[in-house]
């Protein structure tokens, strides 16, 4: 007896089964397979459905995640690009407004009115120095193209009047910036660092800076009265290339690999 209910039981089943199978699913808490996708779904209720569309759909909303994070990123890029952008506006309005302080202070119209700038005139003279180094460049360039070219006494004599007096221009833009500023000065800290070494080999003193200025300017004149036109111009060209050096070691030094 026991086998005939076991037999009817697993007939019963056999035919459930099979009669769910043929409806594509299973119920009362068994797997149902319902839709025509393929492969199960998620448990919910005591189903499992379309488990190949989840799986679209989770990679779907992993790659929404992946272009939210780049288009963050890139609006973060942007956003730190117009920063930039807003800064370097920033600094150029300063330095516009810092030369022309420098020019009012360069002017020197009274000692009085360079004091009244005060704090500038450091940075008044920093801009007119690099200003003239520049200006300086292109005359002692002039001046060696002329002299390897071989030109006239006279046409070379208007390049070296032109040397001398830019080296009196700068001579007397230090004499404004002392009086503007004159710890600046005496400090040599808008010198270049290798200018800087030589004049601590030498055994600096503050007080040189300035005094030596009026040695300088004098030997100046005494080598163009002594000497030809073309031997001065060589003597000017060899102060513009040690100069020239100095500056370049103090770049290459500037620029070394940092460790």
């Amino acid at each position: 007896m026991v086998g005939s209910i076991y037999n009817d039981m697993k007939a019963s089943n056999v035919s459930v089964v099979s009669s769910n199978l043929q409806f594509g699913g299973l119920n009362n808490g068994t797997m149902v397979g319902v839709g025509g996708g393929g492969g199960g779904g998620a448990l919910g209720n005591g189903h499992f459905e379309n488990w190949g569309d989840s799986g679209v759909v989770a990679d779907h909303s992993q790659q929404t995640d992946t272009s939210t994070d780049t288009d963050d990123k890139n609006q973060a890029y942007v956003q730190q690009l117009e920063n930039s952008r807003l800064r370097l506006t920033q600094l150029e309005q300063e330095l516009k407004r810092a030369r022309q302080q420098g020019v009012f202070v360069t002017s020197g119209f009274s000692a009085d009115q360079s004091h009244s700038v005060g704090g500038t005139g450091a940075l008044a003279f920093d801009i007119d120095y690099a200003r003239w180094l520049d200006e300086h460049q292109r005359l002692i360039n002039d001046l060696r193209l002329a002299v390897n070219s071989h030109v006239g006494d006279s046409e070379l004599r208007l390049l070296v009047d032109g040397v001398m007096s830019h080296y009196d221009e700068i001579f007397r833009l230090k004499s404004v910036g002392a009086k503007s500023d004159v710890f600046h000065m005496l400090s040599g800290m808008w010198k270049t660092p290798a200018e800087r070494c030589f004049m601590w080999l030498g055994g600096f003193r503050c007080s040189e800076v300035l005094k030596a200025d009026l040695l300088r300017q004098q030997t100046l004149r005494q080598l163009q009265r002594i000497l030809t036109t073309r031997q001065a111009a060589r003597a000017l060209l060899a102060i513009g290339d040690y100069k020239s050096r100095l500056r370049a070691l103090s770049s290459l030094w500037l620029a070394r690999p940092k460790e």
